[in-house]
């Protein structure tokens, strides 16, 4: 049942070695790469995965999981097809009963679409300032006890 949960939601969800070698990628995480689900991955390092300019980042990450058990955080990745994608990553120290380390879990959430609406949300909120600083009318906000939030330039 575990496995089906794995294999069917939207979150990448990898394990690797404590050497950082691929072990495991489920279908969501081999589609945000651009992999083809029969491709091998085993032995496959992470950085396999990184654009140059997130190379040290991807290292101080497991570093940084070892210890406490954990990190978060966004990292881009690389696409088989040369796409960087944003991503969050949230990586977790796997130990056996006894305690003992034995790979790192990771949960990889695409954050492309997040990313395009915030960049939308800026185009947005950009070109309605500049429409009301532009306005010959005067433009003003007031909360309810009628306090000036904001106005602009003509006011």
């Amino acid at each position: 049942m575990f496995r089906r949960l794995v294999e069917c939601t939207v979150q990448g969800i990898g394990w690797a070695d404590l050497d950082g070698n691929i072990v495991y990628m489920n279908p969501s995480l081999r589609r945000m790469l651009d992999l083809a689900q029969d491709v091998d991955v085993s032995g496959r390092l992470l950085h396999h995965f990184r654009p140059a300019d997130a190379t040290q980042v991807a290292g101080e990450m497991l570093s940084v999981a070892r210890d406490p058990g954990s990190w978060s955080g966004e990292v881009p990745l690389l696409s088989e097809l040369g796409r960087v994608i944003p991503t969050r990553h949230d990586i977790h120290l796997l130990r056996d009963d006894a305690g003992t380390p034995i790979a790192f879990g990771c949960v990889i959430t695409d954050l492309s679409q997040h990313k395009r609406h915030e960049q939308s949300l800026r185009e947005s909120k950009s070109k309605y300032r500049a429409l009301v600083e532009n306005i010959p009318q005067r433009v003003f906000y007031k909360d309810q006890q009628s306090r000036y939030l904001a106005v602009n330039r003509h006011y």
